[in-house]
This record gives structure tokens, sequence and C-alpha cells, in this order.
């Protein structure tokens, strides 16, 4: 009857630090910047790991991937899975945060740039001005991750034609970037 016991409380110790772990991970998420829906279906371990963009993103071996498709297909769920498996660094931005960020101080571009895994979700909703500055950072912000191999991938709902053209998209510079190093997936 002891050990019994004994064993029951070391199953109820057991369940109670995976719980406590499960209300951490929840906020260490969201300061990555996980959306908090996402980071509380994270934290709770409820991800559906066979949603093709998961697959992809599991099974890539290149350093960047740009995952394209329509809305609710699962792209910013797998890149917040990206984010939760890496290094105390990983970073998540929106494209409007990460344009905001680009323009602000150079101490937030270089976090950027040396973040073990940084995830850009929604490319293609942020406003850039005339001259094109947000493309230039964003092309510089690239170069800089592929040259040190980190890990970046990049959510949008354009098809490859878009994200390709010259002045709707992110032009030739940012595309041959990326299929040097990585690649870009249409789900």
């Amino acid at each position: 009857v002891y050990q019994q016991k004994l064993v029951e409380l070391e199953q109820r110790q057991a369940q109670r630090k995976t719980e406590l772990e499960h209300l951490n991970r929840g906020p260490l998420l969201r300061r990555r910047g996980v959306p908090a829906d996402i980071s509380l279906v994270i934290a709770a371990g409820k991800i559906d790991r066979n949603l093709p963009c998961v697959r992809i993103l599991r099974d890539t071996t290149e350093r960047i991937l740009v995952l394209s498709g329509g809305t609710g297909i699962g792209k910013t769920t797998a890149a917040c899975l990206w984010v939760d498996e890496g290094t105390e660094t990983a970073r998540m931005a929106s494209a409007t945060q990460l344009a905001s960020l680009l323009s602000s101080r150079r101490e937030d571009f270089d976090h950027l740039a040396q973040c073990s895994v940084l995830a850009i979700d929604d490319l293609g909703t942020e406003v850039d001005d005339a001259r094109g500055s947000f493309r230039s950072k964003l092309d510089a912000l690239l170069a800089r991750r592929m040259g040190a191999m980190l890990r970046t991938v990049i959510t949008t709902n354009q098809k490859a034609l878009e994200f390709h053209h010259p002045t709707l998209g992110y032009g030739e510079r940012i595309w041959s970037r990326l299929h040097q190093h990585g690649r870009f997936e249409e789900v």
C-alpha cells in the first residue's frame, strides 16, 4: 500500500510539473512575439502536427522558407512552432511589426538579424514608402541572416509571381536570395 501511494504521489507531482511548464510556456512564447491564441494552443500541446504547413516546416533543411497560401491553412501556426522550438532568442514578428522595427533603432535590426529563428508573418501586408525602404531593409536583414546561416520562415498570402514581381512584390534581389538559400512553398 505504501509503494502504491508513493507511485501515485510521484505521478501527481509529475502531472503538476507538466501543468506548470505549460503555464510558463505561454507567456514565454508571447514575449517572443507569438500571438496569444496560438501560444496557448502550443503550450497546451494541442497543435495538429499533421497540418501540411507544419509537415513542410518540419521536413525542411533550408535556412529560409516562404510558406505561401490562403488564409486558415496553418502557415502562422507552423511558423509559431518553429519559434517555439528555437532557442531563447527565437522571435516572431508580423510584417507590420517588422516594418516598424526595421525603421526604428539599430539595436532592433541587430537583434532580428542575430536571433536563432526569425518568423515573419503575413509578408505583403506591410506598408512601404515610395522609395522601397522596407524592401531594402528586408533584403539587408535576410542577407545578414543567410550569411550567419540562421533560420528564417516567412508566411505570405502572395503567390510566387506576386512575390517575385519587381514593383508589386519583393523583386529580383530577394527572390534570388531566397532561391540560393531556401525555397518558396505554395501550400
